[in-house]
């Protein structure tokens, strides 16, 4: 089968092994012209990947520039079909209809590999859980909401910078059209669904295994 690497795989979802059926290698260099004596290169490679467990084939696309990244440790890869995150079945049980429209958009976004908007969308989720959280009161601006999450004991006081960066990411997006990878986003999500999941869905089901379970004599 030849080379095997770790790449993503949508329908077994998540990073699996994969055999390589075909690679290709581009690399160009440029001269600076304020001094012809150096250059700069980046390398560009296209392979097409079977995975080792469904057979799924997929295209992997990966870069590297040697001014961002001069120790060729870390390479920009996308993949196509874009890499996506399926929608949480639980969704369906969130009870604030705005709520789960807006992370239905959300996954839109991603299966169809348009970043900027999925990234605007993550951090409107969010925006929108702690609005819910807090009583439905307007604590006013994004940092101010969480804050107030701190405060009434919603999150705990190391949770707050990962919220703020993945808001961060958000405005980023919103602002300043900053478009993260979508390895950088599957991250964003798997920590947005853990939260929404937490803060909505498990204290029901919390409820209904409790009325199960007979108590003692």
């Amino acid at each position: 089968m030849g080379k095997t690497i770790k790449a993503n795989c949508n329908d077994c979802g998540g990073e699996r092994s994969a055999y390589v059926q075909a690679e290709h290698s581009v690399k160009q260099y440029e001269s600076i012209k304020s001094d012809p004596r150096y250059s700069v290169w980046y390398e560009t490679t296209i392979a097409i990947l079977e995975c080792a467990g469904c057979q799924n084939i997929s295209v992997r696309r990966s870069g590297w520039f040697s001014e961002s990244d001069p120790d060729f440790e870390s390479e920009d890869i996308s993949y196509w079909p874009p890499q996506q995150r399926p929608l949480p079945a639980w969704h369906s049980e969130l009870a604030d209809k705005e709520l789960k429209k807006a992370m239905r958009e959300v996954y839109v976004a991603v299966s169809q590999g348009m970043v900027i908007l999925a990234a605007i969308g993550v951090r409107t989720v969010l925006d929108l859980a702690f609005y819910l959280l807090l009583d439905e009161k307007d604590h006013g601006p994004f940092a101010d909401k969480l804050k107030a999450m701190v405060e009434k004991k919603r999150l705990l006081e190391d949770e707050k910078e990962i919220f703020q960066s993945i808001a961060d990411v958000g405005n980023a997006a919103t602002h300043r059209a900053y478009a993260p990878s979508q390895t950088t986003l599957i991250k964003i999500l798997t920590a947005v669904e853990s939260f929404l999941y937490q803060k909505f869905i498990l204290p029901k089901e919390a409820k209904a295994v409790r009325e199960e379970t007979p108590r003692r004599p």
